[in-house]
C-alpha cells in the first residue's frame, strides 16, 4: 500500500517485540521504498533508522525512587508486555532503583500485565482478594494505571492513603477530575515534533549519520506517592 500511494517518508511506532526474522522481513520491506524513515517510542533492535526515544529506564527507576523516598517499604509493580523492550526496560530501572536503595522486592508484589486496563485491573482484584496489600505500587503505563485505579475504587481502597502509587504517563483526565496521581510523564507531542524534524532532515540530508533524539522523562509528585496513615 505503502508503494501504492509513492509516500515520501515513513515514522513508524513497533507495536510488538520483533525477532530477528521479524526485523529482517520488515527492514527488507520498507527497504523497497527508498525513502526516510523514523522510529518511535519504541525502537527495532539492530535499527539503522532515525528514531526518537523515550526515558523507559529513567521513568522506571524515579518512580520507584520516589515511592521509596516518600517512606514505603514494601513495593510492587504491574509490569506491561515484557516481550516489549519499553516494559523490559521499565522493569529494569525499576529494580535498579530498588537495589540502591536495599529493599527487597517480592515475587508476590510483580504483577505480569501486558499494558491493557482490563488485565491490570485483574490483577489488582486478584491483589485485593489475597488481602496481603504491599505499601505501594508502580503502574507502567497510562492504561495499567487506570485498571489499578478502577480496582481500588471499587474496593473502597484510597490511593495515597491505603496504598501508595505512581504511574508512568500522565493521565490528564484525573488532573480534571481533582485525583491527585503521581506519575512519570513524556512530551507525547514534543516527541511528533522530533519525529517530523528527523524526517525533514533525512529528506535532505539522506547521507548523513543516524540521529538518535531523546525526550527525557519529569517526575509529577501530587500526592499518590505516600501513604497517610
Amino acid at each position: 500500500m505503502l508503494e501504492q500511494q509513492r509516500v515520501r517518508g515513513v515514522i513508524i511506532t513497533p507495536a510488538m517485540g520483533y525477532g530477528l526474522e521479524s526485523i529482517d522481513k520488515i527492514k527488507a520491506a520498507l527497504s523497497k521504498l527508498a525513502v526516510p524513515i523514523v522510529v518511535v517510542d519504541r525502537d527495532f533492535d539492530y535499527s539503522e533508522w532515525d528514531t526518537v526515544y523515550f526515558q523507559n529506564y529513567e521513568s522506571g527507576y524515579l518512580a520507584a525512587e520516589s515511592l521509596i523516598k516518600a517512606g514505603n517499604e514494601r513495593i510492587g509493580i504491574i509490569l506491561g508486555d515484557m516481550q516489549l523492550k519499553i516494559a523490559r526496560e521499565r522493569y529494569r530501572g525499576f529494580k535498579d532503583a530498588m537495589a540502591s536503595y536495599h529493599k527487597v522486592i517480592h515475587d508476590k508484589d510483580i504483577w505480569k500485565g501486558d499494558f491493557t486496563t482490563d488485565t491490570a485491573y485483574d490483577l489488582m482484584k486478584q491483589m485485593i482478594a489475597s488481602g496481603d496489600l504491599p505499601d505501594a505500587m508502580v503502574t507502567t503505563n497510562n492504561r495499567t494505571s487506570m485498571g489499578f485505579l478502577k480496582a481500588m475504587v471499587e474496593a473502597g481502597i484510597t490511593v495515597g492513603k491505603d496504598i501508595a502509587v505512581v504511574g508512568i504517563d500522565l493521565i490528564p483526565t484525573l488532573d480534571a477530575l481533582g485525583f491527585h496521581f503521581s506519575c512519570v510523564s513524556r512530551d507525547t507531542e514534543e516527541m511528533g515534533k522530533m519525529a517530523i524534524r528527523l524526517l525533514m532532515r533525512r529528506m535532505a540530508e539522506p547521507d548523513s549519520n543516524r540521529n538518535i533524539w531523546v525526550v527525557p522523562c519529569k517526575l509529577e509528585l501530587k500526592g499518590s506517592e505516600s501513604k497517610r496513615r
